[in-house]
């Protein structure tokens, strides 16, 4: 018998129609077939392909060729439109799926019976939904893997390890889960743990198991039913170690894809054929043109860039340009500048939607050069109004190159205006990066930072709080020194409430200038004084760890009783769906509080916890008149329990008892009696401190 696909491969086209109909009467080889057809079509020569194909139906159909389900299966993935292809397609299911109740829904879901809907991806979702099957396995995104024990046109029984025999409406089925493999790895951690213990060890197969069951693509995140976060990161280690060795991965940030088998260039094309966003499409092509060498790189972008006119229609902009200028290999030859000066928006606001579909810093900025061209300088200063801060700094470096007045003039308008407190504090940030040391601008704009600073968002307040401690401290501290007392206590007070001012040690810059000022006039700041929250090392290890149960236990757990509830159908009436939303409510209220102190507590100063004075961190003994004692102990918000004694420092109780020497007396709140102060000790966890 001929070899069709050489003859498909060497461009002879009377050959292969010669030998084409004998092929399909005698039974040839389906494969065969069907890659001479792919060839075809690679080349352009789809009328022909559709040709052939027909040809071949209908002669394998005449003479009751028994390779003519295999055949036409194999070109089903290759075909978009071709009326006797999907003719033949749902005759052969109808035959083979004759007891199959959901058989008819699937199709219609699919759109294999619809001649609108381009064949081959109808054909791909069909097969996915086929899979739905008596004892076939699933893996649902709350409860996990599950066995199907029972399926018909409307629903379906699954059971999970957590809900056995849990009865589903088939839409919620399909739509909250997909089916795996019975050896993936999800399914023989709760079917044979041996064999699960197995797989872990060799993480090659781990990662072909992981590919498998995910569609082709793992990521990090989707590991945590592994363990411990401890123990994925390590496992993760040696899946990316698995991959750099695996024919066809490629390593996508935290994601390891199958790239499919086949030269460069076919991967390539075929990455970009999926239906993601060309962003994320571009980000594989990346990885595929990193993973190879520079002559085959070189070579598969041109065969590329042959075929990528036809191919590719879409609204994003700026990520076309990028795959063109990943493509073209010289991004400043005149190739690159002619295919790409059409995709250079013309408005600020596309150009800024633009820039953001660009993933790469270098292309990026010939784009902003480019736009800014294009925009003018009226534009390019409308344009910064609408960037994000990542690519702001870039804008004004190419605004300012292009035209230093027009840069000049936009810094100046934002430094006067304080409308919009980001895109001030942006230009103020600018302006202290090239700040000469010790100059006079260096103070103005310090002092522009403390009077924005607590309008900010936290990232911006956190990165210039950092940036005036670090870079500009002896400035900070001349500027602090030159102030009134009344303007350093208002910046005092202001810092005090931003956490992020502590974590930086902004301050306690600034409340050391003020305890200096106030010392110089007889009064002392106690430690405790400012915004800070003093407690145990031991109790801000433990909120930690409690905070991190909270999101890996209990958040996930919480996730799945939601997902669990949701399953059963109408929300309106479902109480446990609406207890479970109550519970994580409670959780993220939870940790979003313990999250927001823990930013500002720090544990017990050691060298300011004296005997001489009650403080966070101190034992008070106290004597009544009436000759009685009582002990309590100042602690810290975490630390307090109040029926043992230890008491919050910030509770009336704690404040009344703050700054007091032996032989002092206080009147605690709520009561008549004044008390009085015999010992006073260190706490021996500030001592572990």
């Amino acid at each position: 018998m001929p070899d069709l696909t050489a003859l498909a491969g060497a461009g002879d086209m009377a050959g292969l129609e010669n030998a084409w109909l004998e092929a399909a009467g005698s039974g040839s080889d389906p494969a065969d077939a069907a890659g001479a057809l792919r060839i075809l079509l690679e080349s352009g020569r789809n009328e022909e392909a559709v040709t052939l194909l027909e040809l071949a139906i209908e002669e394998m159909e005449r003479a009751s060729n028994p390779a003519l389900r295999a055949f036409v299966k194999a070109c089903a993935t290759l075909f978009d439109w071709s009326d006797v292809l999907r003719a033949q397609l749902l005759e052969q299911l109808r035959d083979e799926y004759l007891m199959y109740e959901p058989l008819e829904g699937f199709i219609r879901a699919s759109g294999l019976s619809d001649k609108t809907r381009p064949l081959s991806r109808s054909w791909a979702h069909l097969t996915g939904l086929l899979r739905y099957q008596e004892g076939a396995w699933v893996l649902h995104e709350s409860l996990g893997p599950g066995r199907i024990t029972r399926i018909n046109r409307s629903s379906a029984t699954v059971d999970f390890e957590s809900s056995r025999a849990h009865d589903m409406k088939l839409e919620t089925l399909l739509s909250s889960s997909r089916p795996v493999s019975r050896d993936s790895a999800r399914v023989l951690r709760r079917t044979d743990p041996k064999a699960f213990s197995a797989l872990l060890s060799d993480p090659a197969s781990l990662l072909d198991s992981l590919l498998a069951e995910s569609g082709g693509v793992v990521r990090k995140a989707d590991l945590s039913w592994m363990g411990h976060p401890q123990e994925i990161a390590e496992l993760w280690k040696k899946i990316r170690e698995a991959a750099r060795s695996r024919p066809g991965a490629i390593e996508v940030g935290d994601e390891i894809r199958d790239s499919g088998s086949g030269n460069l260039a076919r991967r390539i094309l075929d990455a970009l054929s999926s239906r993601e966003p060309l962003m994320e499409r571009n980000r594989v092509v990346s990885a595929l043109l990193r993973s190879a060498g520079r002559a085959e790189a070189a070579e598969a972008s041109l065969e590329v860039l042959e075929r990528l006119p036809s191919r590719m229609h879409t609204v994003e902009t700026g990520a076309m340009y990028e795959l063109l200028w990943m493509l073209s290999g010289e991004p400043a030859g005149p190739a690159f500048s002619r295919d790409a000066s059409g995709l250079v928006e013309k408005t600020p606001s596309r150009v800024a939607r633009a820039l953001g579909e660009i993933g790469t810093g270098a292309c990026r900025r010939i784009y902003l050069e480019e736009a800014v061209a294009v925009l003018g300088p009226e534009g390019a200063r409308e344009l910064m109004g609408v960037l994000p801060r990542s690519l702001w700094q870039y804008a004004l470096d190419v605004l300012s190159q292009a035209s230093p007045e027009t840069g000049q003039a936009y810094i100046e308008s934002l430094l006067s205006d304080r409308s919009d407190v980001e895109l001030h504090l942006r230009a103020v940030e600018s302006l202290l990066h090239s700040a000469e040391p010790g100059g006079e601008p260096e103070g103005r704009l310090i002092g522009l930072v403390l009077d924005s600073l607590p309008r900010a968002r936290a990232d911006t307040q956190r990165r210039l709080a950092q940036t005036l401690v670090e870079r500009h401290g002896e400035a900070l501290a001349l500027f602090l020194e030159r102030l009134d007392t009344r303007r350093l206590e208002a910046y005092s007070t202001q810092v005090a409430d931003i956490g992020s001012a502590h974590d930086t040690g902004l301050f306690l810059v600034v409340l050391s200038a003020l305890s200096a000022r106030k010392g110089s006039t007889g009064r002392h700041m106690h430690f405790w004084e400012g915004g800070t929250i003093f407690d145990s090392a031991d109790a801000i290890t433990s909120r930690r760890r409690a905070i991190e149960t909270l999101k890996t236990v209990e958040l996930p757990a919480v996730a799945r009783a939601i997902g669990e509830a949701a399953s059963h159908g109408d929300l309106s009436e479902n109480a446990e769906h609406k207890a479970a939303i109550e519970k994580r409510d409670l959780i993220l209220d939870r940790i979003r509080s313990w999250t927001e102190q823990l930013e500002r507590t720090r544990p017990y100063p050691i060298n300011d916890v004296k005997s001489s004075i009650t403080s966070p961190g101190t034992r008070v003994t106290l004597r009544a008149p009436d000759g009685s004692m009582r002990v309590i102990s100042l602690v810290g918000p975490i630390d307090a329990r109040p029926e043992a004694d230890r008491v919050n420092y910030l509770a009336p109780l704690g404040a009344a008892l703050l700054g007091l020497g032996t032989g002092d007396s206080a009147l605690l709140p709520g009561t008549d009696v004044e008390m009085t102060v015999e010992r006073i000790e260190i706490l021996p966890e500030v001592m572990k401190d």
